[in-house]
């Protein structure tokens, strides 16, 4: 009896000890699983700040490259420009050039004339139409209008002249008076002195005309069979046989070829830096 009553209260003492620990077994899972998902967030979290750093560092590698590219069109923006200046002012350079040009369109220079020839005539008119009609033997010189004559407001050459620029009433008298100086001026000096009448141009194509007559000569002598003329502005127009060519300071559309096919053949002139 006593046996049986030890046994039931041991069995009651057990049960009662197993229902205290219970919760606190429960509470252990709970507190373990509560863990386990705090861990998990934070994985997860350092998953996402690891992947917001490489896109941090590719948003960093876009902008570095905007700013490169920024740079590129500023730099090539700047070098359009001054391109775009560069040729505005050199067309602005041609337009004033060619004005220039034409302003001068009836005028004709003579050189070679010694200072003082003109000092017993009232006027440099009066010199020019008397030299036109005696020495060149033009008839009706005194037909011709000369509107201004007057000799380079400069400091006299080595030779000990100026030339003398004569502006014309009419380009037709121009014209006559160069086809007589072709005919009378060559081999007939004036005063022991050979004069040249050429047309009157802007200093820059007086220049380029004059790096071209050099040419001219060379081909000439060269090839005495070829025929070469300078034609307005400054082109040198070169026939050969069937072959026509034609070089200048500025090729174009025309067919114009660089003046520099010329300088690679023959050397620089000894004009060139001396404009």
């Amino acid at each position: 009896m006593n046996t049986t009553t030890g046994a039931t209260t041991r069995s009651k003492t057990s049960i009662a000890q197993a229902a205290v620990c219970e919760p606190s077994r429960r509470e252990a899972t709970e507190h373990t699983c509560d863990c386990t998902k705090k861990i998990d967030l934070i994985l997860d979290k350092l998953q996402k700040l690891d992947v917001i750093e490489k896109l941090q560092e590719k948003v960093n590698k876009i902008e570095q490259d905007v700013d490169h590219l920024k740079s590129y069109l500023y730099v090539t923006d700047q070098n359009v420009a001054s391109k775009a200046s560069c040729e505005s002012v050199l067309k602005l350079t041609k337009t004033v050039e060619d004005l220039g040009n034409r302003l001068r369109r009836n005028n004709l220079v003579f050189y070679g004339i010694m200072e003082g020839a003109e000092d017993e005539y009232n006027s440099m008119q009066q010199f020019i139409t008397d030299f036109l009609e005696t020495h060149m033997e033009m008839a009706n010189a005194a037909e011709i209008e000369i509107e201004r004559a007057h000799r380079t407001p400069s400091r006299p050459t080595g030779r000990g002249t100026r030339p003398i620029h004569v502006a014309l009433l009419r380009y037709t008298d121009k014209q006559r008076i160069l086809r007589a100086a072709r005919k009378t001026l060559k081999n007939n000096p004036f005063n022991g002195r050979n004069i040249y009448i050429a047309e009157d141009f802007c200093p820059s194509v007086n220049y380029q005309r004059k790096v071209l007559a050099y040419y001219k000569k060379k081909i000439i002598q060269e090839n005495p069979q070829s025929r070469a003329y300078i034609l307005y502005p400054a082109k040198l127009k070169v026939v050969q046989g069937n072959s026509t060519r034609i070089y200048g300071d500025s090729p174009d559309i025309d067919g114009t070829e660089p003046i520099e096919l010329l300088i690679e053949k023959y050397g620089r002139s000894p004009y060139s830096g001396n404009k």
